[in-house]
This record gives structure tokens, C-alpha cells and sequence, in this order.
């Protein structure tokens, strides 16, 4: 359980901290997954991210790889998981996010 919830604050604060590095325009529409991010549930392990919201429309998981890349997982709606993996790059998973359409 410890777990999960540091991965929950870890997400969360890797997509708040993405939106620093992103064009002032797509910048305040990145603002609302870091907000949004309490609603969901997420699972990381060396090879893939999961995430799994309640009332949040689409949304999809995004894995960032070792090699600083990131791969987005499918777009699904609500309760339902979506897995990013790194390992279609030759990748590990070191952290990930939410993103919201």
C-alpha cells in the first residue's frame, strides 16, 4: 500500500514537473492531469506504467524510459487501465504520468 500511494505522488509530480518544460500554450492545458492525477491509481515495475482514473473522460498512461524517452500507452475512460511500456524501445521504465485528452 505504501507503495502505491508513493507511486501515485511520484506520477503526479513528474507530470507537474513536465509542464515547466512545455510551450507556454500547452503548458495550461498540461496543468489539469497534475490536479487530476488524486482520481487515479498507477503501478510501475522496470518494464511498464499503469494507470487507472475515476471520472476523468480519456485519458492514457505515459512511461518515461531510461533513456529519457517517453512512450504513450492506448487512450481509455474510466476504471479502465491503460500500460505504457519501454520495452518496445529497448527501455526501462523509470517514473510516468497521466495524461488527460
Amino acid at each position: 500500500m505504501f507503495t502505491h500511494k508513493l507511486t501515485a505522488v511520484s506520477a503526479a509530480a513528474v507530470a507537474l514537473g513536465s509542464t515547466l518544460l512545455l510551450a507556454p500554450a500547452a503548458s495550461a492545458a498540461s496543468a489539469a492531469p497534475a490536479e487530476q492525477a488524486a482520481t487515479c491509481r498507477t503501478v510501475k515495475d522496470s518494464t511498464r506504467f499503469g494507470a487507472s482514473c475515476f471520472d476523468s473522460g480519456l485519458y492514457r498512461a505515459v512511461a518515461r524510459c531510461a533513456d529519457g524517452r517517453t512512450v504513450p500507452g492506448p487512450w481509455v475512460r474510466d476504471q479502465q487501465w491503460s500500460y505504457a511500456s519501454c520495452t518496445s524501445i529497448g527501455s526501462t521504465v523509470t517514473g510516468g504520468y497521466v495524461q488527460f485528452a
